[in-house]
C-alpha cells in the first residue's frame, strides 16, 4: 500500500521528496561551512553570535526532524507528514533571518536558493494536504481551545520579543 493511500493528501507528493531532501543537504551544508568557517560566513560578531547557535540548532533539531518526518510521511504516518510541514517552515524561516542579515556572498546566496525551495515546497505541500479529512481523523484527539491558546501564548511572546528587540535597536542608533 502507497502513503499516498494512507495520508490525507490531494496530490502526489512523490517529487516534494526530492526537492526537501535537497532542501535537507544544502542546509546541512550551510550550518556546517557557517560554523566551520565563521568568520567568511559571518563577517560581524554580532552575526557570528546570532547564527552559529542557530546553525547548531539546525543541525541537532531542525534537519534531524525534516528527514524523520519525510520517512515518517514515505511510510503513510500523518505525524511524519504535519511534522514535515513544521520542518519546511522551520527552515524557511530561519533561511529568510539569514537572507535579510548576511551581506551579499555565498552564504547569503545558498539561503536565497533555500528560501526560494522552501517556500516551494511549504505551498506545494500545504496545498496538496486533505485538511478536512486531517480534521475528521483528529476530531475528539486534540484539544482544540487548549492547543489554540497555548500556540496564541507562544505568538504573543515572540511578537513581544520582537517589538522589544526592534525597540532597543531603535533606541540604540
Amino acid at each position: 500500500m502507497s502513503a499516498k493511500n494512507n495520508l490525507p493528501i490531494k496530490n502526489n507528493l512523490s517529487y516534494l521528496y526530492p526537492i526537501s531532501l535537497c532542501i535537507a543537504i544544502l542546509t546541512a551544508v550551510v550550518s556546517i561551512l557557517g560554523f566551520l568557517y565563521r568568520d567568511t560566513f559571518y563577517p560581524m560578531d554580532e552575526l557570528v553570535q546570532s547564527f552559529v547557535p542557530n546553525d547548531v540548532v539546525t543541525l541537532c533539531i531542525g534537519l534531524p526532524i525534516l528527514l524523520g518526518s519525510m520517512w515518517a510521511s514515505k511510510r503513510g504516518k500523518l505525524l511524519g507528514l504535519l511534522f514535515w510541514t513544521g520542518a519546511l517552515f522551520f527552515g524557511f524561516y530561519n533561511s529568510i533571518a539569514y537572507v535579510f542579515a548576511l551581506p551579499f556572498s555565498w552564504g547569503f546566496l545558498l539561503h536565497l536558493i533555500l528560501v526560494v525551495l522552501g517556500v516551494y515546497s511549504l505551498i506545494a505541500l500545504v496545498v496538496s494536504i486533505d485538511s478536512e479529512a486531517i480534521q475528521h481523523q483528529l476530531r475528539g484527539m486534540v484539544h482544540e481551545k487548549m492547543s489554540g491558546g497555548i500556540i496564541t501564548g507562544f505568538g504573543i511572546l515572540f511578537l513581544s520579543r520582537a517589538i522589544i528587540v526592534l525597540g532597543n535597536a531603535l533606541m540604540a542608533g
